[in-house]
């Protein structure tokens, strides 16, 4: 089973590196895809971000809102099932 994780930033590219070692050190039997998508951050979380292995980001021009930031996750998205970690 592939399970796409889906998180939506806004200046918040610590804590999604931080919930992302959680989710690698919990492991899991299951494939994880884990995406992100930036909502035009104005600190260096499009950086860090991009630096993350094994993370793919969406990295917006200008902040969309919540839903619409999902939404392009979810587009983006191939598991079987989804997770939107907020």
């Amino acid at each position: 089973m592939k399970l796409s994780v889906i998180y939506v930033s806004y200046n918040s590219g610590e804590e999604i590196l931080a919930s992302l070692a959680s989710l690698h050190a919990a492991g899991s039997r299951h494939t994880l895809e884990l995406i992100a998508v930036d909502n035009a951050s104005r600190d260096d979380s499009v950086a860090r971000l991009r630096a993350a292995p094994g993370l793919t980001l969406i990295a917006n021009r200008v902040n969309l809102g919540y839903a619409r930031a999902v939404n392009l996750g979810l587009a983006a998205a191939t598991g079987d099932f989804v997770l939107v970690l907020n």
